[in-house]
């Protein structure tokens, strides 16, 4: 397998030389030389079973050197052993270097099979504590599973607590910011009955009606009020000293009232902020804790399927331990058959390849006259077996 291509190219030569000169040897053996033995049935049954092995060698041969090899043994084995030419001789012992090849090949699968058969006992073993080990992950699993469960239901009780306080929160929030809506609400009348009435004085058309509707709402002096009324009916040519007063006192009224509602609307801001502030707060600690449902959500369906998965291995661990039988049945019917094959290759092919290699003529059993002088047998001093 490992020569270089010119070796390997020569010895191709060489077994094609061998192949046409066995050849030809053989076939003018058939056409009647003496020297060669005669095709026996037993000397065929050598021919069959040395070609049948070295044709049956797959693994240690390639196939054109079997079939050459095949081609090769009847010319040169049906040759008695002393009247082999160099080149039937030379194909003889590369059938045997061939013949020993098998019979490693062969007896190396007996040892490799041979230590499967000792791994057998101990296989047993490996399988039950693969089964063990699998089913305590389970075990392992399952008490996951259930931690993940409980996990799972405190991350949602937790969730529904932190929606009722978020909840509750908004309400308080609500609580502290109607006070100030209803007071901005009351700054802007107040601010608007202002600007009102300063227009008015400034000479807009404009009626007073609201400003000192705003007025009464407000609680401002009802007399002085009804003093605006009246100097509203007055031309702004015909007003007097008086009038002016009333006007300025009026501005005066509605801005002290104006800033009334704004120290309101500060005394107020403080608990509004806060109330702000725990509403945002409460609605992040919701969010925390829908992500914590989330990842306990995650963990349960990791662990359930991590479950799956080892039930699965578990199952296949089972029938893997319950076939140990079955397998070991397998491994030494195996071994039997190898065992079987390598004692019929050398019952068979080996025996068969030896029997040709010291391939002699066979015994000439023909009677021959005695010679003179030497009594036959049955005849003791002259006296025949018929005496």
């Amino acid at each position: 397998r490992f020569v270089s291509k010119r070796v390997a190219v020569a010895a191709h030569v060489r077994l094609r030389v061998c192949l046409d000169w066995t050849m030809k040897r053989s076939s003018t053996t058939r056409a009647g030389r003496a020297a060669k033995a005669p095709r026996s049935d037993p000397l065929r049954g050598h021919v069959d079973a040395l070609v049948g092995a070295i044709g049956g060698a797959v693994g240690a041969l390639p196939p054109s050197a079997r079939a050459m090899l095949c081609a090769l043994v009847e010319g040169a084995c049906g040759t008695h052993a002393g009247e082999r030419h160099e080149y039937q001789a030379r194909v003889v012992e590369m059938l045997e270097e061939a013949l020993q090849g098998i019979e490693a090949q062969k007896q190396k699968a007996v040892e490799v099979a041979r230590a499967r058969v000792d791994a057998v006992a101990s296989e047993k073993g490996v399988r039950q504590e693969a089964l063990d080990a699998t089913r305590a992950r389970m075990a392992e699993v399952e008490v996951t599973i259930a931690q993940m469960h409980s996990a799972m239901t405190a991350a949602k009780a937790g969730l529904a607590a932190k929606i009722e306080d978020m909840k509750a929160q908004r309400k308080a929030q609500d609580a502290a910011e109607a006070p100030s809506r209803a007071t901005a609400k009351d700054l802007d009348s107040v601010k608007g009955a202002l600007e009102a009435v300063q227009a008015w004085q400034a000479g807009s058309s404009a009626p007073l009606k609201a400003a000192v509707d705003a007025g009464r709402r407000f609680r401002i002096d009802s007399s002085l009020l009804d003093s605006l009324a009246h100097v509203a009916k007055k031309e702004p040519s015909a007003r007097g000293g008086f009038d002016a007063i009333v006007i300025q006192s009026i501005e005066e009224a509605f801005a002290k009232v104006a800033s009334d509602l704004e120290s309101t609307m500060a005394s107020g801001e403080a608990l509004r902020a806060a109330r702000v502030a725990a509403a945002a707060a409460a609605q992040a600690a919701v969010g925390e804790a829908e992500a914590a449902v989330n990842l306990a959500r995650e963990a349960l369906r990791a662990a359930e399927q991590a479950a799956r998965v080892c039930a699965a291995e578990a199952k296949a661990a089972e029938r893997h331990a319950g076939r140990w039988l079955s397998d070991a049945k397998v491994v030494m019917d195996a071994y039997d058959e190898l065992v079987r094959d390598l004692c019929s290759f050398r019952t068979e092919a080996m025996a068969s390849f030896m029997a040709l290699k010291a391939l002699a003529p066979e015994p000439d059993f023909t009677e021959k006259a005695p010679l003179e002088g030497v009594a036959v047998e049955g005849e003791v001093q002259g006296v025949t077996a018929s005496e």
